[in-house]
Parts: C-alpha cells; structure tokens; sequence
C-alpha cells in the first residue's frame, strides 16, 4: 500500500515476469528481455503482436487502480487476450464484483474467481490468472495491483500427478496451488523489492 518511489518500476518489473511465463504457457519462446525490447524499441502505431499484447495487459494491471467490474476488464479482455466477449465473462466479471465485498480471505477468492473463468471459458485462461490478481488486490485495498501468480504457472506448486501436470484452475488441488503460489510469488517479490 505505501507510495514508494521505485514502486512503480517493481510492479513493472513483475509485470515483465508475469508477462514472460504466460507467454511460455502458450507455447511462444519470448523471453523477459526479448518482450521488453520488442515492447520499447517497436515504432508508434506499430502491432505488438500476439506475445506484446500478453505484455501489454500485465503492464496495464501494474498500472491502473483496482476494479473488476465489466467497464475495466472488458477492453482487455478483447484488446490484449484476444478473447472474444460473451455472457459468460460478463457473469464472472459481474460475480467479481461481489466477491470483493465477501468476508472470506483474498487468496480463496483469487482462485475462486480464476476457476469461474476457466469454467466459464477455458481459452481465457491467461485472462483468468489475469483477473485473480485484480480480486486480490482489490480485496487487500491495494491502489494498484501486483502482479503475482502468473509467474509461478511454471513453478512445482502448479504441479501434481505422477506424471507431474499443471493443474488447471478449478481442478484437484487448484485453491492449495493459488496459496502456495501467492506465499512464493510475494516472497519473490519482497526480494525483487529489496534489490
């Protein structure tokens, strides 16, 4: 919550990470600082592309205050994850919006609300790790939000099985995951922070 003078710069750089493992996850080779220099070094009007895009939408929920009602998820839903509108992301996004008011614990409802999208739309999966940082961050009345679980989609938190799959919102073991994720994530970023 406090206004420090690198904060802006920290939540960027999360956001870079954050942007960086959901590209992985759709199978792209983008890496941290080749999206960060196609992102700066890209000419005015210029499309970033679909990797660009991902980066796009994690900066600008570094960078906004919080809400997660229609009017501030609906553009990026379309703009930078290529999701096509529909009733049922209007539905989840309008439950969001209740969810905050709720008394349970912020970590529950970020998962809570990644496996409705995911129920709802399973190619808005992006988009639903997306919107569990905005919930959270709502929920714990931070002015901006940080970006935090996409970047441990990649970690062994994530994983169960033998053979060791990612576990996919709202699946076996999916709100233990989003706890696990969010303690290493914030830790990570304490880290980042004192760097």
């Amino acid at each position: 919550r406090q206004d420090l003078s690198w904060a802006g710069a920290w939540r960027q750089r999360l956001a870079l990470q954050n942007a960086a493992a959901a590209v992985n996850l759709i199978g792209r080779r983008e890496d941290a600082s080749t999206l960060r220099d196609t992102h700066y070094l890209r000419s005015a009007g210029d499309d970033p592309g679909p990797s660009g895009h991902l980066l796009m939408a994690w900066r600008r929920l570094a960078s906004r205050t919080t809400s997660c009602d229609e009017q501030s998820v609906r553009p990026v839903a379309e703009q930078h994850f290529a999701l096509q509108w529909d009733d049922a992301l209007a539905e989840v996004v309008a439950n969001a919006e209740d969810m905050v008011v709720s008394s349970r614990p912020a970590p529950i409802l970020a998962a809570e609300i990644a496996a409705a999208v995911y129920r709802a739309r399973p190619d808005a999966e992006l988009l639903a790790f997306w919107l569990a940082d905005m919930l959270l961050a709502q929920k714990f009345r931070w002015p901006v939000p940080v970006p935090l679980l996409m970047g441990q989609v990649a970690s062994p938190v994530f994983k169960s099985g033998e053979n060791r799959k990612r576990i996919r919102p709202g699946a076996e073991g999916w709100g233990r995951a989003v706890f696990l994720a969010y303690a290493t994530a914030a830790a990570e970023a304490c880290d980042l922070g004192i760097e």
